[in-house]
């Protein structure tokens, strides 16, 4: 799925919580529900005039907005593509690669010595799930930077 901005002037809207609201954003003359999901408190009135960016759900047709500029109001939100996030991934991937060299020693033991225990079944399972655990957080890493990196594009002040 594509990112897209949208700009449009706000209907209605119904506060889900601090961070998240629904909008009815009227865009060309159609009404298009949105999602707006935010890490800050979002600020919007009625008739406010928003840009809003992030991806369309082509199940349920609901466009899910992940960073948004409020015109009226000259007001900017988008996800931060800062140092501590890449930090944390650093940390994470050094963390969860010595878990997979674990695995595979592990593998290797059990295996060469044709005689494997419920022990290294019970190691071996628990490797392999945070081995898992790894790659969706690695895959949730990834697609957090490709939103920060096209919301600051859209989004962000251009001088």
């Amino acid at each position: 799925m594509p990112f897209q901005t949208l700009d449009g002037t706000v209907q209605s809207f119904q506060a889900i919580s601090r961070t998240q609201v629904h909008l009815t954003l009227e865009t060309e003359g159609t009404p298009r529900i949105i999602r707006l999901e935010l890490a800050e408190p979002w600020i919007v009135q009625r008739k406010d005039l928003l840009k809003i960016c992030g991806q369309e759900d082509p199940k349920t047709g609901l466009f899910r907005g992940f960073g948004y500029e409020n015109k009226t109001k000259s007001i900017r939100s988008y996800p931060d593509n800062g140092c501590a996030f890449s930090l944390f991934a650093f940390i994470w991937m050094i963390a969860t690669s010595s878990l997979f060299i674990a695995l595979i020693s592990t593998l290797y033991i059990a295996f060469s010595s044709y005689h494997v225990t419920s022990g290294h079944i019970v190691i071996i399972l628990v490797l392999a799930i945070m081995f898992l655990i790894f790659c969706a957080v690695l895959r949730n890493i990834y697609l957090a930077r490709k939103i920060a990196a096209y919301c600051t594009r859209k989004i962000a002040p251009t001088s």
